[in-house]
Order: structure tokens, then C-alpha cells, then sequence
């Protein structure tokens, strides 16, 4: 499972309203889910969610208008017991327009 927490990187404010993500491995490709669908909600530092239950190593790539892509890779999730391990990320996106 992966949780990704979407900052803006100058204001640390929550960035994750408009943006959207997806987690791969292979051809193995899922969309990242939102928390909320509720506009009132995008001040909140909600998470991007993915439930995936299989076992690789994974790129997230996280999208939004007015920002550069961010992209983290070599995230490994693998069997440990009866669970599988899960990633925990912040996503600090700086504006397109930064240096």
C-alpha cells in the first residue's frame, strides 16, 4: 500500500487537490486515489492512496497543473509474514515557475 502526502515545497501547504498519481511496476500500472471528493476538503493534508496487493518494485509519479512532475523510484514492496510492506511518501511539488 502506498499513501502519499501532496505538499506544495514553498508553502507546505497541502497540494493534493487537482493532482493525480500512479503507481507502477512493469506493465503493471494503478491510478493513485484521492481521500476526498470534497472540494471543502482541499485545505486538509489528505492523502493519495493505492491499495496495491502484489509484490515489485514500483515508481509513483504525482501530476498537477502549474508544477513540476515529481516522480520517486526503486520503492519495493515485498512479503513480510502475512502482510505486505507499505510506503508512506511525501510528495513535495515545486511550481513550474521556481528556479
Amino acid at each position: 500500500m502506498f499513501t502519499i502526502t501532496v505538499l506544495d515545497s514553498v508553502s507546505g501547504a497541502p497540494a493534493w487537490w487537482g493532482a493525480s498519481g500512479t503507481i507502477e511496476d512493469g506493465v503493471f500500472r494503478e491510478n493513485l486515489i484521492a481521500s476526498s471528493s470534497n472540494p471543502a476538503d482541499s485545505t486538509a493534508a489528505l492523502p493519495l492512496v493505492s491499495q496495491v496487493q502484489r509484490e515489485g518494485v514500483y515508481t509513483v509519479t504525482i501530476l498537477k497543473d502549474g508544477y513540476t512532475v515529481w516522480v520517486m523510484t526503486g520503492l519495493e514492496v515485498r512479503e513480510e509474514g502475512c502482510f505486505l510492506t507499505s510506503h508512506a511518501l511525501v510528495a513535495r511539488l515545486q511550481r513550474s515557475d521556481e528556479p
